[in-house]
């Protein structure tokens, strides 16, 4: 498993990954799989201050992560959301795991204080979703902070949603300066 930066040649496996999600599970919402253009535009967009990653199994992207603002304007330099996607077959093999350690490693280097996590989550398993998300993020060290029932309604069922938070950095005042992903000097792992 190789773990590095995204690239634009990364983009269109990244978007098949999303949508197999966005068609196939309820972890999104939405049945709308945004067009390519705007999903690469996004991407872009978060790459100028934050991480994308993909993990690559014998040169193929298998995974990927990354982490934005969770809103706008500048004081939310240090609050991020982070998202994650792993194509079906490889779920289950740690691929997520090094994604996140990676991710987590490079957020704390920009001093980011929390990452955050907005996650669909079911009372019963079905065929479109379990709570393995919540799972992982609780083993790796995430709290739940907000839980929203009856929050999504998808493949005619409805589901809930948490928001699980975890604190990598401590806070300081005044808060220590954000460095943008371009910015940093030294990200050997």
């Amino acid at each position: 498993m190789y773990i590095r930066f995204a690239d634009l040649n990364d983009f269109c496996t990244m978007h098949e990954i999303l949508e197999y999600y966005i068609k196939s599970t309820a972890v999104l919402f939405t049945d709308v799989v945004p067009n390519f253009d705007t999903f690469k535009d996004d991407l872009l967009t978060i790459m100028k201050e934050y991480p994308v990653l993909v993990a690559e199994n014998n040169g193929e992207v298998v995974a990927f992560a990354y982490a934005r603002r969770v809103h706008d304007g500048k004081a939310y330099d240090f609050t991020v959301e982070s998202t994650i996607y792993v194509k079906k077959e490889f779920v289950g093999n740690g691929i997520g795991t090094e994604l996140y350690d990676k991710l987590e490693y490079i957020l704390i280097k920009q001093n980011v204080v929390s990452i955050n996590a907005y996650i669909a989550v079911t009372d019963e398993n079905d065929p479109y979703l379990d709570n393995k998300s919540k799972i992982f993020h609780e083993k790796h060290g995430f709290v739940q902070t907000a839980y929203f029932k009856y929050w999504g309604y998808k493949f005619n069922k409805w589901y809930d949603s948490i928001w699980m938070t975890k604190k990598i950095n401590n806070i300081s005042l005044p808060a220590k300066k954000f460095i943008p992903i371009n910015k940093l000097s030294d990200l050997t792992h």
